[in-house]
């Protein structure tokens, strides 16, 4: 995996089901300053933080972790 694929597949995620990091970070319980850090590229998910982002954006691994 490429620096920056999460935050760049993270962001198309949430633009292609028009969520909010607010409404994001609500429907994931993930808190909002981490899913910026993540958007950002400051930090990458752990293992748990992944499965609840693929479970709460109904995405695959392919689609979150792939280029």
């Amino acid at each position: 995996m490429a620096d920056g694929d999460i935050s760049r597949n993270l962001k198309r995620l949430l633009y292609e089901r028009d969520m909010s990091v607010k409404q994001f970070s609500r429907a994931s319980g993930i808190n909002h300053a981490s899913v910026y850090d993540y958007l950002n590229g400051r930090h990458e998910p752990n293992c748990p933080m992944l499965r609840r982002i693929r479970a709460t954006l109904g995405c695959t691994w392919d689609e979150l972790l792939g280029d």
